[in-house]
């Protein structure tokens, strides 16, 4: 049996076997601003360029490029913000062969700026729905990190969902460097002013006492001085500190069911053997 085995093995190899990972089709079409704040309209060909370069760093993700997908638009008579709607994301991403159209919307809820992804499955038409959302709009390109690792993780499976990202803010580490190089600092105009005061109380010529009175004042001045400034720089080293305790965040809400990751092995051409996952939503 070993030996039957070995020959299978043989043939197989002399036939051209090969394995490789399935691969996910995706079109990235435009984010519609759908908030009244009017600067955020920036937005709605920043977030899709971004996802773009993102997605395409994975090996199982092919991205159809957006001049095809433009032009596809051109002669349907539709425009980007079009393919919100399901029907019409099918019908274009067909025409592209695409297996996945993602497109979304950009919102302001409750104090909060908010991208919401749709990522249409084009044979089915089927939805699922990936939201970011952070408490400043100047979190953009944490929250498409955040958003590119999490439609990476749903399309190919690659890495982990993350239901967050933590921003630490303030700078600690800045602060506490500062803290540290002046207290040095301080340390060697306290260790010199001492060395100054006893060469004034051991001076016994009338001549000395004012230059050594002089020296000693003026690195008294400067141990105040940088003194100052070491408990300033540890302050900010505790605020910081403390701010940091309660991070900012950019948060991940997932509002679909269970998708599931099925295994499978296909033929492309005879003697050619591919092997990878598809996702179910």
């Amino acid at each position: 049996m070993k030996s039957i085995g070995r020959i299978i093995f043989l043939i197989l190899l002399c036939g051209g076997f090969t394995f490789s990972s399935a691969q996910t089709t995706v079109a990235v079409a435009d984010f519609r601003n759908r908030s009244n704040a009017f600067y955020l309209d920036s937005w709605e060909r920043a977030i899709p360029e971004f996802l773009v370069t993102e997605l395409s760093s994975s090996e199982r993700i092919i991205i159809v490029e957006r001049s095809q997908l433009e032009s596809v638009l051109t002669e349907q008579a539709l425009s980007m913000t079009g393919l919100i709607d399901s029907a019409t994301a099918q019908k274009v991403g067909k025409i592209l062969g695409a297996q996945f159209v993602i497109t979304g919307s950009i919102n302001r809820v409750s104090g909060w700026t908010r991208i919401d992804a749709k990522i249409i499955r084009v044979a089915t038409g089927q939805v699922r729905s990936e939201k970011v959302r952070a408490k400043s709009d100047e979190y953009l390109n944490e929250m498409l990190e955040l958003l590119a690792n999490n439609l990476r993780n749903v399309l190919s499976g690659e890495g982990r969902y993350r239901e967050k990202l933590e921003l630490d803010t303030y700078p600690t580490t800045y602060f506490l460097a500062a803290t540290v190089g002046l207290a040095a600092v301080s340390a060697i105009s306290n260790s010199a002013y001492n060395k100054k005061l006893d060469e004034y109380r051991a001076a016994v010529r009338l001549d000395e006492f004012d230059s050594k009175y002089d020296d000693a004042n003026r690195l008294n001045k400067s141990r105040i001085f940088f003194a100052g400034l070491t408990v300033a720089a540890l302050a900010g080293t505790i605020y910081c500190w403390i701010n940091n305790l309660s991070p900012e965040e950019i948060l991940a809400n997932r509002k679909t069911g269970k998708e599931q990751i099925i295994p499978f092995l296909a033929t492309d051409k005879p003697g050619s053997l591919r092997a990878g996952v598809s996702i179910r939503f």
